[in-house]
C-alpha cells in the first residue's frame, strides 16, 4: 500500500512537471515575440513597452519556480526510489521536497530586489 503512494508521489511530481513546464514555455514564447497568451501581463499598452523594455510579470517568476520546484522535486523522488528503495524513506522525500519549495520561495524577495535595481538602473541610463 506504502509502495504504491510513493510510486504515485513519483507520478504527481512528472504530471506537475509536465503542467507547469507546459505553462512556462507558452509563456516565455509570448514574451520573446511580445504576446500575452495567457493574460498574464498588468499593462499591455503599446506605449508603456516603447519607454522601457518589458520585465517578465510575476505571474512568469512564479512558473518559472514552480517549474523548478516539480523538476527538483521529482529528481530528488526519483533518486530516492532508485538508491534508496526502502519504502520508510518515502517521508524524508516529503520533507526535501518541501524544504526545496519553501527555498525557492524565500528567493522571491531577492528577485524582487534585482528586478527593482536593475530596473532603476536602465532608467538611470536611458537616453531621455
Amino acid at each position: 500500500m506504502v509502495a504504491f503512494l510513493f510510486s504515485d508521489l513519483n507520478c504527481v511530481f512528472t504530471v506537475a512537471l509536465g503542467i507547469v513546464l507546459a505553462l512556462s514555455i507558452a509563456e516565455s514564447i509570448g514574451f520573446i515575440f511580445g504576446l500575452d497568451l495567457l493574460h498574464l501581463k498588468r499593462d499591455s499598452s503599446p506605449l508603456s513597452h516603447a519607454k522601457k523594455p518589458p520585465h517578465p510579470s510575476w505571474t512568469l517568476r512564479l512558473i518559472v519556480l514552480l517549474s523548478i520546484f516539480a523538476f527538483v522535486g521529482y529528481l530528488i523522488t526519483y533518486l530516492f526510489s532508485t538508491f534508496i528503495p526502502q519504502v520508510a524513506h518515502a517521508g524524508l522525500t516529503v520533507m526535501l521536497s518541501l524544504i526545496v519549495s519553501l527555498g525557492m520561495f524565500l528567493l522571491l524577495p531577492a528577485l524582487s530586489m534585482i528586478n527593482k535595481v536593475s530596473s532603476q538602473a536602465f532608467d538611470n541610463n536611458s537616453v531621455p
